[in-house]
């Protein structure tokens, strides 16, 4: 059966450098940004698959073989996940624009923050407090803003904790992706798109049983579907009423 490629990422970046002179309650202008913010490493990993990839800019290969790197596999994938999905596609995007390159490949884009706020009510829709919840463990622990500033100094000790962090932080939005989709809640993928015949639309079993039929507003009639490995609602391409029906309402 055919499967999606589905590639999980993570981006770390550069804090804002600003020039200013108060804490509290500032605005700053375009004249008091010193540096601005910038793509500084990734993780990314596969599904099914062990190897984390990592890459950033401090390593010897430098920047570019970063970015070239980053291109590459979004370019191979075919579905994209991610925790906040539009800060890091748009950072890849804005590096890969600054950096003279074309886009990548077009993919679909799973964003399990968008999932878990649509349809739960969360103390918190953080990474960390959705794998404590789920029990599958927690971020790597740091000291905070300092770590950006040390590894931006060049400290190698620094450095190495980012990769683990950064890494981590893939894992656990591929276990947190994994836990949404196998339960029937995981939203805008269709797995159903890769596979001949009707299979479950969330987690691709084939082991789907009718249920009734959805109804639109237009009148027509889908056949409704739910999986009986992850409990997921689905319905099927084309609608089941009448030809005279469908086409009256096409027109």
């Amino acid at each position: 059966m055919a499967a999606p490629k589905i590639l999980t990422v993570d981006v770390e970046t550069t804090p804002i450098s600003l020039s200013g002179f108060g804490l509290f309650n500032q605005n700053f202008g375009l004249n008091q940004i010193v540096e601005p913010t910038r793509l500084l490493s990734f993780a990314a990993k596969w599904l099914h698959k062990d190897n984390v990839m990592f890459a950033a800019e401090w390593q010897k290969a430098g920047r570019q073989a970063m970015l070239d790197k980053a291109h590459r596999l979004l370019s191979e994938a075919d579905v994209v996940v991610a925790h906040n999905a539009p800060f890091d596609v748009k950072q890849f995007n804005t590096a890969f624009w600054l950096a003279g390159m074309a886009p990548p490949a077009p993919f679909i884009v799973s964003d399990t923050l968008q999932a878990v706020r649509k349809q739960f009510f969360l103390t918190s829709n953080r990474l960390d407090f959705l794998a404590r919840a789920l029990d599958l463990g927690s971020k790597v622990s740091h000291e905070g803003h300092g770590l950006w500033l040390r590894v931006m100094e060049g400290d190698r000790s620094a450095q190495r904790l980012m990769r683990v962090y950064n890494e981590h932080d893939v894992v656990l939005c591929e276990q947190v992706w994994l836990a949404l989709r196998d339960r029937g809640w995981l939203p805008g993928v269709n797995h159903a798109a890769w596979s001949g015949g009707h299979v479950c639309t969330h987690c691709q079993s084939p082991h789907v049983q009718r249920r009734g039929v959805q109804r639109t507003k237009a009148g027509l009639e889908y056949q409704r579907f739910q999986c009986q490995d992850c409990g997921g609602w689905s319905q099927s391409r084309k609608a089941t009423g009448s030809p005279e029906l469908r086409k009256a309402v096409n027109q």
